[in-house]
């Protein structure tokens, strides 16, 4: 497939951290101005909606199953949302007590809970997503040495996959909170981008490497180190076996994974590409650093 970018918008006043896709066909994108925002792509990315109410840079949005959304912040708060279209408010504040510590990444897990990847002190904590609502987490998974940018949810084992700067891959149970696997050998950066392939192997990558991680057999899979793929921030699929890779320096990778091939695409950004999404069959949104949202057509 090729990529032919057909617009960019300018959407917050400084870095868009992440784009989550809604069930109405909305997204909503998260910002170091602050703020979250409900756009609606039919409508040419009309904002419906700023929400406000943190006070410092808003890391990651995520998803519940219940229709909410569930954010975090540098400003050491997670804060629940109401995002249906005649009811816009924050439902409940999550302090964490300490203004360090913030969730660069949230999943939503079964049975109204979701996890978060904690930032200072390496560890991913679970709270309950359903009233009445709480501050103290369910459980604290521990055992990380370093930084744990990343984690992915695999629906069909009912695990947690986690990547961290301490050159590991855990895989954790979401029953036990327990963590049942430790895969060593990758290198200290490549972890910012936890992507669930399927119910057998999850993509982790970052820095110049990927991997495929087999979690049937606990082991790395597959791994490629390219000095193309420039910092890996987020990968998504958008074609049977072709993976787009968002990297630093505005650049995007095509990996084909069948023949392994790496197509490096130069956008015009100079800055970090932060989020990739894919918006429907034909079409892919990038959150830049620059402020905007590129929209892609894939042909």
């Amino acid at each position: 497939p090729t990529l032919t970018e057909v617009k960019s918008i300018e959407v917050h006043e400084d870095s868009i951290s992440k784009i989550l896709l809604l069930p109405d066909n909305r997204i909503a994108t998260c910002s170091t101005d602050t703020t979250i925002k409900i756009l609606d792509p039919s409508n040419d990315f009309h904002c419906d909606i700023t929400l406000k109410g943190h006070t410092d840079w808003v890391t990651s949005i995520c998803l519940l199953a219940n229709g909410n959304i569930v954010s975090s912040a540098l400003d050491g708060t997670f804060k629940f949302w109401s995002i249906t279209k005649d009811s816009y408010k924050c439902l409940f504040t999550i302090s964490t007590g300490n203004t360090k510590i913030c969730a660069d990444k949230i999943i939503s897990l079964p049975n109204n809970r979701f996890a978060a990847a904690m930032e200072e002190e390496w560890s991913i904590r679970v709270y309950k997503t359903d009233e009445p609502f709480s501050e103290t987490p369910i459980a604290t998974m521990t055992g990380h040495k370093d930084y744990i940018p990343s984690i992915g949810y695999v629906k069909e084992r009912d695990v947690i996959v986690s990547a961290s700067q301490d050159e590991t891959c855990r895989v954790w149970k979401c029953d036990t909170y327990q963590c049942i696997n430790v895969i060593k050998g990758f290198y200290t950066g490549a972890s910012n981008s936890v992507y669930v392939l399927d119910g057998q192997r999850v993509f982790i990558g970052g820095g110049d490497q990927l991997s495929v991680i087999d979690l049937e057999k606990a082991a790395i899979e597959l791994q490629i180190d390219d000095q193309k793929l420039q910092l890996i921030c987020s990968a998504v699929m958008i074609k049977d076996d072709i993976m787009l890779i968002a990297s630093g320096s505005g650049i995007l990778n095509l990996w084909n994974m069948k023949t392994n091939e790496l197509k490096q695409i130069q956008t015009k950004h100079q800055l970090r590409l932060q989020d990739v999404v894919k918006l429907n069959e034909n079409t892919v949104l990038i959150a830049t650093e620059e402020f905007t949202i590129d929209i892609y057509k894939i042909e």
